[in-house]
């Protein structure tokens, strides 16, 4: 079944937008794919590599991860394809067979920490009843490798960890309710939040996402290398951010039905929020207070870093997923604080692009919550941008941060040519991890090399 030929609402989230219509293997209105990048003409300065160089602190970086219990890696029913085949069978193992790349990286790096780009809970978030059974299932059960066990998790939620598809209140996933107005529905909103936040792993306490904004700083004792990840709330970008959040229009079609998409609705539509203009203006204030103060203390926190390595962890990428002006405003930040890395997720896709103020750029969203995608180059207004790689193929995978004192390495991991996937999983051959893209960045955050 083509996605485009269903009015199910989780279809309409593949092929709601033109970030979302280059899923591979689905037939949207105007689907195009490209795995070539063409640079623009954008004045760099070059510093030298050192391709033997040693490393001494390593993370790990996985997106968009916590798939839903009910339906596998997402959407893989609507693939053109069919269901009984080894690329239905690939998306719908996505999550688990990722977190055995991880694992992998995991006894190969003994990394300090894995950086999650948000998205840990799809579609829809946690319920209040639901915190203790998504937990287990979706993140303890998938990460439960010895390897992993004693290594923090650095957590950002992403859109569909705050509703970002049907109602945002309610108590349990598949359940969800009509908010029962704007004080019911700005409470349930933070509360979406704080189930993640105040749950504690048996593991060692490994999750970590004590606030929308914080720092965590990385070090190396024997080295003096450090790095300073700034994990920063975006949900307030243009591209399935505060809208979609705040419309609950998926909620509200089951409700209303009709022929109007839900990537049609804006304020005062009865498709977002009920038509209630009160209830969407505060719950799009309530999130883009959070972005803003996120933006302030990154701004402050960043200038006064002392680590050896800056890097922002968090869920949208300023030129694939904002206005122009949000962009203009994240970059200059970036460039104001010296931020060697900007990793985020939620395209779930992989590319690398440079930025000319020193500040390289990863999509890292295909850690298998999600059917992966392809991705395409950056807008034109993105002129400070030169594309480096996009993943061929719409890859499942990680990446591996190595960090030494004058130069650090990105790795991204997928799954090699040894791997065949099968009906059931326990009858799924694992293969190893295949390394792919390996890139080179000097300490002044410059261009750099492939490895």
């Amino acid at each position: 079944m083509a996605a485009t030929d269903t009015s199910d609402w989780v279809s309409e989230i593949v092929c709601e937008s033109a970030e979302a219509m280059a899923f591979l293997g689905f037939s949207c209105t105007g689907s195009t794919t490209t795995t070539t990048t063409t640079k623009k003409t954008v004045p760099i300065a070059v510093t030298a590599v050192n391709h033997s160089a040693t490393y001494a602190l390593h993370t790990l970086a996985i997106g968009d991860w916590g798939v839903d219990l009910g339906l596998g890696s997402c959407c893989n029913v609507y693939r053109q394809t069919g269901v009984n085949n080894a690329e239905y069978y690939k998306d719908q193992q996505a999550q688990s067979n990722v977190a055995y790349l991880l694992t992998l990286s995991a006894e190969k790096l003994q990394p300090k920490a894995i950086l999650g780009h948000g998205d840990n809970f799809y579609w829809n978030g946690l319920g209040s009843d639901d915190v203790n059974y998504r937990f287990l299932n979706s993140f303890e059960a998938m990460y439960s490798a010895p390897a992993l066990l004693d290594i923090k998790w650095l957590n950002v939620a992403g859109n569909h960890d705050l509703g970002g598809a049907t109602f945002i209140c309610g108590k349990r996933d598949n359940e969800f309710v009509e908010c029962s107005g704007t004080a019911d529905l700005l409470k349930q909103l933070d509360e979406k939040f704080t189930r993640q936040s105040g749950y504690v792993s048996p593991y060692n306490d490994r999750w970590h996402m004590p606030s929308r904004y914080y720092v965590e700083r990385l070090e190396d004792a024997a080295s003096g290398v450090s790095v300073d990840v700034f994990n920063i709330d975006t949900n307030a970008a243009a591209i399935h951010g505060g809208l979609q959040i705040c419309c609950q229009c998926y909620g509200y079609k089951m409700k209303y039905g009709g022929d109007q998409s839900c990537s049609d609705v804006s304020r005062g539509d009865t498709l977002c929020a009920g038509g209630d203009t009160e209830m969407f203006d505060a719950c799009m204030s309530q999130i883009a207070a959070w972005q803003a103060d996120s933006m302030e203390q990154l701004e402050s926190d960043a200038a006064a870093s002392t680590a050896t390595w800056k890097v922002v962890n968090t869920h949208y990428s300023p030129h694939f997923h904002m206005t122009p002006v949000m962009m203009a405003e994240v970059n200059a930040i970036l460039n104001k604080t010296g931020i060697h890395l900007y990793i985020n997720g939620h395209t779930h896709a992989e590319s690398h692009e440079f930025g000319s103020f020193n500040t390289h750029f990863v999509t890292n969203g295909a850690g298998g919550g999600i059917q992966s995608e392809s991705i395409g180059e950056p807008p034109a207004y993105a002129t400070e941008l030169t594309p480096l790689w996009q993943g061929a193929n719409s890859p499942y995978g990680i990446f591996e941060l190595s960090f030494g004192a004058e130069q650090m390495k990105m790795q991204f991991v997928t799954f090699d040519d040894k791997w065949s996937f099968a009906m059931k999983s326990a009858d799924t051959v694992k293969g190893g991890a295949l390394l792919g893209h390996c890139w080179l960045i000097p300490s002044d955050g410059s261009l750099g090399a492939a490895c």
